[in-house]
């Protein structure tokens, strides 16, 4: 009996989704121009896969994974599909730094699901890719007059040192990275991995 709710279930998802792609497409063939529709579509194919990603997560697999890429790719789609529709009044070359903050508050979105407090393998990109996007919107919008070039220049030793630590970070939280991974992604570095011992000790 539970079986079958939860099909049922999952079939009204299904059709909800297909009820706002239909909407979608429809609106953006009624108010598009000829020259604007091919990105539309595209932009509307990002947003379906994922809403694809976040039906798996809520109707078939709670995998932190899924979640994240569902959300990312549904709120990135989004936004340039506003972008492209004129009704922010910026060019997408200065709005481009969003999609980076996007990309990070759905990383911290994500860490959120695991009802934790502070989630240090979400947390910690998802800071870093805002405060990135932050610098480039400076840069975008002429906020800073400095070269790039220049202060790029100071900045790569900084993101390196900065990255490098993110990464060992990574390896001694190994098995929190495995549990957002898929099941075939996460057992194929775990049966790889060589240093599985010594991130389990």
């Amino acid at each position: 009996m539970k079986s079958r709710n939860g099909k049922i279930l999952n079939l009204i998802l299904a059709f909800g989704l297909l009820c706002i792609f239909i909407g979608v497409l429809i609106l953006v063939c009624l108010t598009g121009t000829s020259g604007k529709f091919s990105t539309s579509i595209f932009l509307i194919l990002i947003c379906l896969a994922g809403l694809s990603f976040l039906y798996i997560y809520i109707g078939f697999s709670r995998i932190p994974f899924y979640f994240f890429i569902g959300l990312d790719f549904t709120a990135c789609g989004l936004f340039w599909f506003i972008i492209k529709r004129n009704i922010i009044p910026a060019s997408p070359e200065q709005l481009w730094p969003f999609l980076m903050i996007i990309t990070g508050v759905c990383l911290f979105v994500t860490g959120r699901t695991k009802k934790q407090h502070i989630v240090l393998y979400y947390d910690l990109p998802a800071v870093f890719l805002v405060i990135l996007g932050i610098i480039f919107l400076l840069f975008s919008f002429d906020i800073i007059t400095a070269s790039f070039s220049v202060i790029s220049l100071v900045a790569c030793p900084v993101i390196l040192i900065v990255a490098g630590i993110f990464l060992v970070i990574l390896f001694l939280k190994r098995k929190a990275l495995l549990e957002i991974l898929p099941d075939e992604i996460s057992d194929g570095l775990s049966e790889n991995s060589d240093f599985a011992d010594i991130s389990n000790n």
